[in-house]
């Protein structure tokens, strides 16, 4: 077996969350190798349907320091402003 991504001790770390919480009627990690850009994870609490994008990076050492996702790919952006932008999910 490889080497485990920190990623996926979130996404186990967010399962067990999800698990414990009253009102959740669905959670589960998606891989999609047919539309890039997809988040990595979706939930439904409430009947209101979340998705969350896992994203690692070691602390810097300033608080004042700003943040550089590179990971965060043009896929994964197009898909947030896709969301955004839709008048289906408005």
């Amino acid at each position: 077996m490889g080497r485990r991504k920190p990623e996926d001790q979130l996404c186990y770390d967010w399962g067990i969350l999800f698990n414990r919480m009253e009102n959740v009627q669905g959670h589960e990690r998606i891989e999609n190798s047919v539309k890039n850009g997809t988040p990595d994870y979706t939930y439904t609490i409430g009947g209101v349907n979340g998705w969350i994008e896992y994203k690692v990076i070691t602390s810097p050492k300033r608080s004042t320091t700003k943040l550089n996702l590179r990971h965060w790919t043009g896929p994964q952006r197009k898909w947030l402003l896709d969301r955004r932008t839709s008048k289906q999910y408005s």
